[in-house]
C-alpha cells in the first residue's frame, strides 16, 4: 500500500511544532485554542436560526470574518508580509490551508484572479454535512461562518473589502459548497440584503489592543 502524505499544512505544522500544549493551553501558532466537536456549531447555529431568525446569520459572518482578518495578521508578523503577487499566492493557499487544518473540509481555489479580485472557492464543507445530516435537507446556503472566513482571508490578503456569497451547499443538496468573493462594489443590493448595516462595522479597532497582546 502506498505511503499517502497528510496535506502540506499538517506537515508545516508538524516540521515547525506548531501545536503545542504550553502549561494547560492548547496552543496554534503561539495563538491559544479550543477544539469543539462540529456538532457543537450546528447546534448553535440552528438555535440561534430558530430564536431569533435570519438576522443573525451576518453576525455568524462578522465574526469568522473577523477572525480570518486577525489570523492573516498573525501569519504576516510571523512570516513576513505579503508584498508581491508571488507572496499575496503563497499567504493565501496558507491561509486555505489553515481552513483544512481547522476542520471545515479540502478547499480548492476554483479561480483565483488578482486582477479583478474575483476568486472562487469550492469546498466539502463539514460543516455542512453535518447540518444536512442532524437537521435535514436545507432550502438555503448555511455556512455562513466559511462564507465570513473567506471573505476575511481575503481582505487580508488583497487590503480591500470583500464580501463572500455562497452559492451552492451541501446541506441543501450540492455536491459541493461554493464560496465567490469579489469586492463588495462588486455586489448589487439584492444580493447582499440584510448584510448592508453589517459590513461597515469595524471591531478591529476596538480589539486593537487586544490583538497586539496575543501576537507578542
Amino acid at each position: 500500500m502506498a505511503l499517502s502524505l497528510p496535506p502540506p499544512i499538517i506537515q508545516k505544522v508538524a516540521r515547525l511544532r506548531a501545536l503545542q500544549y504550553k502549561g494547560s493551553d492548547l496552543v496554534l501558532w503561539d495563538t491559544p485554542c479550543i477544539l469543539t466537536p462540529i456538532q457543537m456549531e450546528v447546534y448553535k447555529n440552528f438555535i440561534l436560526l430558530k430564536e431569533f431568525g435570519s438576522k443573525c446569520r451576518p453576525l455568524q459572518y462578522l465574526i469568522a470574518k473577523l477572525q480570518a482578518k486577525t489570523g492573516v495578521k498573525i501569519v504576516n508578523e510571523k512570516f513576513g508580509y505579503a508584498d508581491t503577487l508571488l507572496d499575496k499566492k503563497r499567504l493565501l493557499d496558507f491561509n486555505v490551508g489553515q481552513f483544512e487544518l481547522l476542520g471545515h473540509g479540502k478547499v480548492d481555489i476554483i479561480k483565483l484572479d488578482f486582477e479583478s479580485l474575483e476568486f472562487i472557492f469550492k469546498t466539502s464543507s463539514t460543516y455542512a454535512q453535518e447540518y444536512k445530516s442532524l437537521v435535514g435537507l436545507q432550502k438555503f446556503p448555511v455556512d455562513f461562518t466559511m462564507a465570513g472566513l473567506a471573505a476575511g482571508c481575503l481582505e487580508g490578503v488583497c487590503g480591500k473589502q470583500m464580501f463572500c456569497l455562497e452559492t451552492r451547499c451541501i446541506a441543501k443538496g450540492d455536491v459541493f459548497c461554493e464560496f465567490i468573493i469579489k469586492p463588495i462594489d462588486k455586489w448589487n443590493k439584492k444580493q447582499i440584503n440584510g448584510f448592508e448595516k453589517f459590513l461597515n462595522k469595524n471591531y478591529e479597532n476596538q480589539l486593537a489592543t487586544k490583538w497586539k497582546i496575543i501576537t507578542k
